[in-house]
């Protein structure tokens, strides 16, 4: 577990800890203007939509992956980091907890340098792949401009090893271009899902109401188990936000 409890006055001390330490913080006891001028603090508010919307509500609306978004749905199991067909990844994501699940829900954190060493041992040729480029679908774009950004999925930016995935964008991102995936692309993208979701790698957490989580977007890579919501839906919010 490298989760740190730091307290939500020390600003420094989170930054440096989502920067040079474990990637991950967790505040208790925060109030959402509490958690909005942390987020001022830390960087850049980025527009998450095609609407322009900086601060996203993360609550089941029925979406399924397939034609709509993660966040407006209760699907669980898809671990990424956020943005990931962007050509800047945002830096951090928050998340800030209003209405937690009755059932399910919980966070699931884990670590980039964890996965590329795991891979490096069992599969070196498989994460050789992972450093070319992949299509990842856009999923919203203006009209006129290309449905899909060419990246790789590891990478090195200022010596500093970096991580963009979410499975289903890369697989409907080659459907759009037309471009099968070769054999040893999938044969990556599975071994490269296999160790995401090692047990012994992940890092499971429940935010509870009131409470903030920070992490490092291009390190740490998260995702969640489904849920299921009584009669007040499971409710948090989202910022992006670039270093500035």
């Amino acid at each position: 577990n490298y989760i740190v409890n730091i307290n939500k006055n020390k600003k420094e001390d989170i930054k440096f800890e989502l920067d040079n330490g474990s990637g991950v913080v967790l505040i208790d006891n925060i109030t959402e203007e509490e958690f909005i001028n942390i987020s001022k603090y830390l960087g850049k508010f980025q527009t998450q939509n095609i609407q322009g919307d900086k601060i996203v509500t993360i609550k089941d609306i029925g979406s399924k992956l397939s034609s709509g978004r993660y966040h407006q749905s209760n699907v669980g199991g898809s671990y990424h980091t956020d943005c990931p067909q962007w050509d800047k990844v945002v830096n951090y994501l928050g998340m800030y907890c209003v209405i937690p699940a009755e059932n399910g829900g919980d966070s699931k954190l884990v670590n980039v340098k964890d996965v590329y060493d795991k891979m490096e041992k069992d599969s070196p040729k498989l994460l050789k792949v992972l450093f070319d480029k992949f299509y990842f679908d856009k999923r919203e774009y203006i009209e006129g401009e290309s449905k899909t950004i060419l990246k790789s999925i590891f990478s090195y930016i200022d010596d500093k090893l970096c991580f963009r995935y979410l499975r289903e964008y890369v697989i409907s991102g080659h459907e759009i271009e037309n471009k099968l995936l070769s054999k040893i692309q999938k044969l990556a993208l599975s071994k490269l899902d296999d160790i995401i979701h090692d047990e012994n790698l992940v890092t499971s957490m429940k935010l509870k109401k009131n409470q903030a989580l920070f992490v490092d977007n291009q390190r740490i890579i998260h995702g969640r188990d489904s849920f299921i919501d009584s009669k007040i839906k499971r409710e948090l919010r989202r910022v992006w936000l670039c270093k500035q």
